[in-house]
């Protein structure tokens, strides 16, 4: 189907004229995420990208950004991610981006995250798309927590196997 055969179909607003219609109107707020939803596949990954930021600090969860991820690039995607994750989202609820996430993105979900007692269950949606210096700095720190080796149980599939035999050494040694 051509973009004039689909303009039939279902008149589209120009990329142009959707910018130009969301920046004049969003002090009016008439805009919400099902606008976004809705042109996100005939929109360019930064500008649906851009849209989204601003949805970012308005009390929506990371689920509500899963169905746009796909249109989006990366870099705001990350930039969404630690948006949430300082409006105090747990590292569990990002699961549904994860696919769609850079490395970078994971790391600072670990910086931001690590010190506030979540558990390595919390992350193991995430821990497949982790990079294994982070999952393994994740682990370290809710050791160093107090945290127990059960703990781990979850995460340990993701962990290399120099990172296990890291965090038993010194095991019965007095």
């Amino acid at each position: 189907m051509t973009k004039e055969e689909l303009a039939d179909f279902a008149p589209i607003l120009p990329q142009e004229q959707f910018q130009k219609n969301f920046e004049e109107n969003q002090s009016r707020e008439p805009w919400n995420l099902s606008d976004l939803f809705a042109l996100a596949p005939f929109m360019e990954e930064e500008d649906v990208g851009r849209f989204a930021l601003k949805f970012a600090d308005s009390g929506h969860a990371p689920s509500e950004f899963v169905g746009l991820a796909p249109f989006m690039d990366e870099k705001s995607l990350g930039e969404i991610v630690n948006r949430l994750t300082e409006n105090g989202h747990a590292p569990s609820e990002f699961a549904g981006l994860a696919p769609f996430m850079d490395e970078e993105s994971f790391g600072k979900i670990v910086d931001r995250l690590s010190g506030r007692g979540y558990a390595p269950s919390e992350f193991v949606a995430l821990a497949p798309f982790m990079r294994e210096e982070d999952l393994e700095r994740l682990v370290r720190d809710y050791l160093a927590g107090g945290g127990s080796f059960a703990g781990l149980a979850s995460v340990a599939p993701f962990l290399g196997e120099g990172a296990i035999k890291n965090l038993f050494k010194g095991f019965g040694k007095e």
